[in-house]
């Protein structure tokens, strides 16, 4: 018996009840070569090519050793050495079968995908959450197999994990009036509750992309104020609903809100003919780490829906005014677009042009594709030139081979809609060091990356640094926070650290990065002539009240802010702010930082490093809609009507960036976002007080 235990926790990646195990050997585990599970979501699980699968016992084992070794090769050292301590912890939690081996390996992957912060953190946490619910089940707060157990898991085991906190993450019962109330003043319809007679029965959905093998019903609810509609997908096998998604779309405000029938982050059944409240639904945030997957993976484009010609979804009346802005966690996708894909290419006689239908006018553009959308890009995109597009003639339609191809090709880019690093506007506080490296796009071109350029659409401090310059950042004595953007062995990459070891918590800075190609900026000649040069300006002791470093480059250039390094714009004093910002003036591009040498206590005077990049092409002039506009509340940057023709970056910022409220549960944000009426605004906060914050943007015109 002692052999077979042994055996079983090396295959399954459990090292419970295997004390003579080293947890170092995770280098040497035989993995897949590549992820086994594309993506997740209602229900289904998915490889690399799109095919639906029914996950074994010994299949999910094997997937989480490969997510266990991926996230341990990605971990530093300080953070191996945590989850080391995490195992030996659970060294007493004796595990007797497969299904107990499941739950053990999703909680420690669970806490390493927390700790690590992997690019792809939103997927792998569903993957992780519908793989083990494929076993796994909460009922009446206890958890129970749903393989050959026949009753709760071990008693012990369970009670060594909540003892441990690593079972949190199931631990967060779903409902939503907040959320209810947040997308009802956001304009979007309000769902009537399962069961009301309010939803209208459409039909059975003809076209089945996931959960094939059972049935798909559609219900629809309108309104007019706020105007909008919300259509419920139940599917059923039997008398029992196991799958009930939720989707409703302003049309008016373009905000779109999502409810899917999970509880503690796995999905419950409903017996048909059986009322159930909406707020006992997840939606939102409650959605994030569930079972359903990453609703905004698939749910992309113009509109939230996913409609097929001739089915009974296929009707007028659901295209949002502007581009569809989903109300969801910020480390899902939120929907960036539309694309570019297919900007450009030129048509022979005889090829046809998916844009005669996916356009605006008529609407229904395609969503920005990349890698971190591999359910659109697996599912939704093949299986619908297979089965139902172009309209009339599906499948291989050779005279749309070239949008089509281009339309796939763009699923292998990076995300130029945006990373998020530790929340767009705030994260949570820490004693613990926090070093996330990323990167964000790969260049064809020379050293200096000239296909595009990358920069802050959001950012959020602290910034502050009370270790000495010649300290490097990032080493183990060093005692600080920066987030920047540079170019590495040929690539954008960003890096965001936080060191508070000592002291008292403190939240690590962050925000969104996002980059653009050249090829998608008006006016730019020939994107092969393009450059973009770093610069920064230094003070290594916080004496020099004023720098000024000369970033100008030949021709008119785009400037971002990139870095933000120490104690950067540390305090606001007399109504004059501490600055770092990059602009142009008199025909010179400058990286300026200026501060107070006497700020007000408990601050201090300490190194700090800004840069910033400025971006060119030989025989280009920029289209600017707003150009480094300051706001110190919340103001306008470009119209509605301009909105989906920008994209706008942050170029400054101002004031008390180095402090925080709460216990540091309120960090200091600029942000670029979208507001109620669809035009493209720059918000700050705080906006009062002492430690108020400003902030500057600019907004260059795309294709």
């Amino acid at each position: 018996m002692k052999k077979v235990l042994v055996l079983c926790c090396i295959a399954a990646a459990v090292l419970a009840g295997c004390a003579s195990h080293r947890f170092t050997d995770i280098e040497n585990w035989k993995v897949a070569g590549s992820d086994p599970v594309s993506t997740v979501g209602h229900g289904g699980v998915f490889d690399a090519q799109g095919k639906q699968l029914e996950p074994s016992p010994n299949f999910v084992l094997d997937a989480q050793r490969y997510y266990l070794k991926r996230l341990y090769r990605q971990a530093d050292r300080e953070q191996r050495g945590r989850f080391q301590e995490k195992q030996r912890s659970l060294k007493g939690g004796e595990v007797k079968t497969k299904t107990e081996q499941i739950l053990v390996n999703a909680v420690l992957l669970n806490w390493l995908t927390e700790t690590v912060q992997p690019q792809d953190r939103a997927h792998l946490a569903s993957k992780n959450t519908a793989l083990l619910s494929r076993f796994v089940e909460i009922r009446d707060g206890a958890l129970y197999g749903k393989e050959s157990a026949a009753g709760p898991l071990n008693k012990n085991l369970v009670a060594l994990l909540w003892r441990e906190g690593l079972l949190t993450f199931l631990s967060t019962q779903a409902g939503g009036p907040a959320y209810i109330e947040e997308c009802r003043k956001a304009g979007v319809p309000i769902p009537p509750d399962w069961g009301s007679p309010n939803w209208k029965f459409l039909g059975k959905l003809g076209t089945k992309f996931i959960s094939a093998s059972i049935d798909a019903d559609l219900f629809s609810f309108e309104t007019e104020a706020p105007r909008g509609a919300c259509f419920a997908l139940p599917r059923s096998s039997g008398n029992t609903i196991s799958l009930l998604g939720i989707i409703c779309l302003g049309t008016d405000t373009s905000n779109s809100c999502f409810w899917d029938n999970q509880k503690n982050k796995m999905q419950f059944n409903i017996p048909k003919n059986t009322p159930v409240p909406l707020s006992d639904f997840a939606g939102g945030a409650d959605l994030f780490q569930g079972s359903g997957g990453v609703c905004t993976d698939c749910h992309a484009g113009e509109n939230p829906f996913i409609v097929h010609p001739g089915q009974p979804m296929d009707i007028n009346g659901l295209l949002p005014k502007t581009w569809s802005d989903p109300l969801v966690h910020p480390a899902w996708p939120q929907n960036q677009g539309p694309t570019n894909a297919l900007t450009g290419i030129v048509l022979n006689p005889g090829e046809d042009s998916c844009i005669s239908c996916h356009s605006k006018p008529p609407g229904r553009r395609f969503p920005q594709l990349s890698t971190a959308t591999p359910g659109y890009c697996s599912i939704i995109l093949p299986k619908a030139i297979q089965l139902t597009m172009p309209s009339g003639s599906p499948g291989n339609n050779a005279s749309y081979a070239k949008h089509k191809d281009a339309l796939l090709a763009s699923c292998d880019d990076p995300p130029s809609g945006g990373v998020v690093v530790n929340g767009a506007t705030q994260s949570d506080p820490t004693s613990d060091k926090t070093d996330i490296t990323g990167d964000l796009s790969s260049c064809a071109g020379g050293p200096d990356c000239p296909i595009g350029f990358c920069y802050w659409r959001t950012i959020h401090g602290p910034f502050w640094q009370k270790t000495p310059s010649n300290i490097p950042i990032g080493d183990a004595n060093y005692r600080g926070s920066f987030a920047r953007i540079f170019i590495e062995g040929n690539k954008w990459k960003y890096r965001v650290f936080s060191d508070p070891t000592g002291g008292p918590p403190n939240a690590p800075p962050g925000g969104t990065l996002e980059c653009t190609n050249y090829n998608d900026i008006v006016t730019v000649p020939d994107e092969n002539t393009c450059f973009t040069k770093q610069f920064a300006v230094f003070d290594p002791d916080g004496s020099n009240a004023f720098q000024s470093v000369d970033a100008t480059l030949t021709g008119t250039t785009a400037n971002v802010l990139s870095g933000l390094i120490g104690n950067v714009a540390q305090t606001t004093v007399d109504r004059r702010p501490d600055t770092l910002r990059v602009f142009e003036s008199m025909g010179k591009v400058l990286l300026e930082q200026s501060h107070h040498l006497n700020p007000p206590a408990p601050l201090k005077p300490g190194p700090l490093t800004g840069e910033s990049f400025t971006n060119g092409c030989s025989g280009w002039t920029p289209l600017f809609d707003a150009k480094d506009i300051f706001s110190n509340s919340d103001v306008q940057l470009v119209p509605a009507a301009q909105a989906d023709k920008v994209r706008c970056y942050i170029t400054g910022v101002a004031g008390a960036w180095s402090s925080t409220r709460d216990d540091a549960k309120l960090q200091p944000f600029a942000e670029i976002y979208k507001g109620s009426g669809n035009d493209i605004r720059l918000r700050v906060s705080p906006a009062d007080g002492a430690d108020r914050v400003g902030a500057w943007a600019s907004c260059i015109r795309i294709k």
